[in-house]
């Protein structure tokens, strides 16, 4: 009988190194997909920071320390990483094409992490395929961080009952545009509705980067409503509030009367519906001081109910337009329906402040215009 016990060990070593090839295989790509994913995590935080750095300050200098040191707190394959100056790029992202170019005017940086023999932090060292000879792997991760196209409607009441409360709500609303100006994103726009029982478009959405001054001195103007019932005799304040040509006497237009936010809405919607780009963060940020209500209800039956729904509709309209709302109500004194009314009117990422005071005014919409977010688009 033929002894084989030495073929047998030959076919064993050649089995257990093809086993011993796929286990190294299998282990060290699932590690190697692992450090890939730190890569692009790391690469997104350092980008997302640096962009909320740079809309902040404007300093390039400082929205790359913040993402050198941010994307430090990630760690790829159990190292730290370690950024260079030519892993960060400031440039222009183009929301169209989807590309990202260095340069141009700057809505944007791209963040690189790389892990390979020629950079700080080297190649990721592998576990077990050294013992077939592959002893380290490169990984690289790229994040975009972009500033959407900000536009902005802002949505002032301008009743009669805000006469007290103007001089504030303009200042709130220069406030808002100053801020947005001196974060000197070159695509934000603003525009300015105002409302009693009907809304108009007082400055339609613009580039603020390009209209500052024109904003400005417009938004100087603004004063509270001339209301046709009660000042009858007094045409001396702003009648950007009825058009003469639709509301020639407050005994036949009562409609006008009042205060509806609905229509405020309404309005603010259209303009961002019809001029805004399509890649814009569309927001509405809307500032009242009462509920809605009407002159006369014994003319107008139900209206006061009417309006409310109409305001939550239209609400519900901009929802469905990705517009997002925040909402502001001068409560003084308190009313908890009014309120409650003002805060159902939030959607998106939009938020509700309330104040009796009217020197907040311009502290909440400071916040509000600090608080518009930035996006990762890649």
């Amino acid at each position: 009988m033929t002894h084989r016990r030495g073929n047998f060990a030959i076919i064993v070593a050649l089995v257990f190194t093809v086993l011993l090839t796929f286990a190294a295989l299998a282990i060290d790509v699932s590690y190697i997909r692992m450090a890939r994913l730190q890569a692009q995590n790391a690469a997104d935080a350092g980008a997302h920071a640096g962009m909320v750095a740079l809309r902040d300050s404007g300093d390039e200098d400082e929205a790359r320390d913040i993402a050198t040191a941010v994307a430090a707190q990630n760690l790829v394959a159990g190292k730290s990483v370690t950024l260079e100056d030519d892993n960060i790029v400031f440039g222009e992202w183009d929301f169209y094409e989807r590309e990202f170019s260095e340069g141009g005017t700057i809505n944007a940086i791209s963040v690189d992490v790389d892990r390979s023999s020629s950079t700080t932090d080297g190649a990721v060292n592998l576990m077990i395929a050294p013992l077939i000879g592959w002893d380290v792997a490169s990984v690289s991760a790229n994040s975009v961080g972009a500033l959407r196209y900000r536009d902005t409607m802002l949505v002032l009441d301008i009743t009669r009952s805000f006469k007290d409360e103007i001089e504030d709500a303009v200042e709130a609303v220069q406030t808002f545009l100053d801020i947005t100006y001196n974060d000197g994103h070159p695509g934000d726009r603003l525009g300015l509705v105002t409302f009693v029982g009907a809304a108009e478009t007082y400055t339609p959405i613009q580039n603020v980067a390009t209209n500052y001054s024109t904003l400005s001195s417009d938004w100087d103007e603004l004063d509270y409503c001339w209301d046709p019932v009660w000042d009858m005799n007094d045409n001396t304040n702003m009648q950007h509030c009825c058009d003469p040509a639709v509301c020639p006497s407050p005994w036949t237009n009562w409609e006008q009367a009042g205060t509806n936010q609905g229509a405020g809405l309404a309005e603010a919607i259209d303009q961002l519906d019809e001029e805004s780009d399509i890649y814009a963060l569309k927001t509405i940020v809307i500032v009242s001081d009462g509920q809605p209500t009407c002159w006369n209800t014994s003319i107008l039956p139900d209206c006061d109910i009417a309006r409310a729904a109409y305001g939550q509709s239209m609400a519900d309209v901009a929802e469905d337009n990705e517009m997002s709302i925040f909402s502001v109500s001068f409560n003084d004194p308190y009313d908890p329906v009014q309120s409650a009314y003002m805060e159902s009117l939030i959607r998106g990422y939009g938020e509700f402040y309330e104040t009796p005071d009217q020197e907040d005014l311009p502290l909440i919409l400071e916040a509000i215009a600090e608080s518009i977010p930035v996006a990762i688009v890649l």
